[in-house]
C-alpha cells in the first residue's frame, strides 16, 4: 500500500512540472491617460517578433496571457496606441491583477490641409469588386486561434507623392461573426514589407453585417500623405463576436484576388512579425483626393 501511494506521489511529482510549464501567466490590468488619468480604448498589446498580446477593450482594461516556456526575461511587453507614446514594461514589472499603465499623450502636430476644388482630382489605390476571389485553401497555412483580438491583414498600394484621403473600402467574406470590430492602420514601407505607422487617428469600425463590401469615409479625418510612393493599409481586429453556438476558430476575413505579381501580409498580434502571403492581392482599396503641387 505504502509503495503504491510512493508510485502515485512520483507520478504526480514528475507530471507537475510539464503541466505547470504548459500554463500561461495571465495579467489583468488597466490603460489610462498619465494627465486626466481616463481610460484609453483598444490600446494594443503585444510583445515584439512573437505571436502574444491582446487589445484593450472599449473601458481600457486588458487580459494578457503569456507562455512562460516562449518568453524571456529580455521580452518588452509593448502598448501602442494613436497620439501617445508607446509604454514598455519586461513581463516582471507586471502583477497578476491590478496593472495600471499610464500612457503620455506625444506631441505630434498635424498640420491641416484644405483641398480647393480646383486642384483635386480623385483616385482609386487598390483593389476593386471582381467576381475571383481566392478559396479558403489559400489561407491555410494561417493558423486558426480563438483569441483574434490584434490580428492584421494588410496590403501594400502604389499611391501619388501627395494625396488626402477620402475613403477606405473592403470585402469580409467567410465568417461565423454576428459582430466585429476593426481598426484601419496606415504604414509605410520598407523592403516591400509594412514598416512604420504613419495613421494620424484611430479609426474605428464595427458592424453587425459581416459578410460584403464596406466603406469608411476618412475626410473627417484629415489624413494627409506627402512623399509617399508606397503605403501599407491594414485591418486590424479588435473585438469579434461568434454567432450563437458556434466555436469555430476564426481564419482571416479580407479575401484575395489571386495576381501572381502581388502579396499580402499578415500578424497575429501588434508586435509580432508580418508574414507575406504569395500570389494575393487583398480586396482593399482607398479613395483619394490627388493634390496639385
Amino acid at each position: 500500500m505504502n509503495i503504491h501511494g510512493t508510485g502515485v506521489l512520483f507520478l504526480i511529482t514528475a507530471v507537475m512540472p510539464s503541466v505547470l510549464k504548459a500554463q500561461s501567466n495571465t495579467f489583468v490590468g488597466k490603460i489610462v491617460e498619465s494627465t486626466s488619468h481616463n481610460s484609453i480604448p483598444y490600446v494594443s498589446v503585444g510583445i515584439k517578433g512573437k505571436p502574444y498580446g491582446t487589445v484593450a477593450d472599449s473601458t481600457g482594461q486588458f487580459k494578457l496571457s503569456l507562455d512562460p516556456s516562449e518568453i524571456n526575461k529580455s521580452d518588452t511587453v509593448i502598448f501602442t496606441h494613436i497620439g501617445y507614446d508607446a509604454v514598455k514594461k519586461i513581463p516582471g514589472e507586471l502583477k497578476a491583477v491590478g496593472n495600471l499603465i499610464s500612457m503620455q499623450p506625444n506631441s505630434t502636430i498635424l498640420n491641416e490641409v484644405k483641398i480647393s476644388p480646383t486642384k483635386e482630382k480623385i483616385e482609386i489605390y487598390g483593389r476593386t469588386p471582381s467576381s475571383i476571389t481566392f478559396s479558403t485553401s489559400a489561407y491555410s497555412s494561417i493558423p486558426k486561434i480563438s483569441d483574434v483580438s490584434g490580428r492584421e491583414q494588410a496590403t501594400i498600394l502604389d499611391v501619388d507623392k501627395d494625396i488626402l484621403l477620402k475613403e477606405i473600402n473592403f470585402d469580409l467574406w467567410f465568417n461565423n461573426y454576428k459582430r466585429l470590430k476593426y481598426r484601419v492602420n496606415f504604414y509605410s514601407v520598407k523592403d516591400d514589407m509594412p514598416d512604420k505607422l504613419i495613421s494620424p487617428e484611430d479609426i474605428i469600425y464595427e458592424t453587425q453585417d459581416t459578410h460584403g463590401w464596406k466603406k469608411i469615409g476618412l475626410i473627417k479625418y484629415n489624413i494627409h500623405l506627402k512623399g509617399y510612393k508606397k503605403i501599407a493599409v491594414s485591418v486590424q481586429l479588435i473585438e469579434a463576436d461568434l454567432a450563437p453556438n458556434d466555436v469555430a476558430n476564426s481564419s482571416f476575413l479580407i479575401p484575395s484576388y489571386p495576381s501572381p505579381f502581388r502579396k499580402s501580409y499578415f500578424r497575429e498580434k501588434s508586435e509580432s512579425n508580418w508574414i507575406p502571403v504569395k500570389t494575393s492581392y487583398l480586396y482593399i482599396n482607398i479613395q483619394a483626393y490627388r493634390v496639385k503641387e
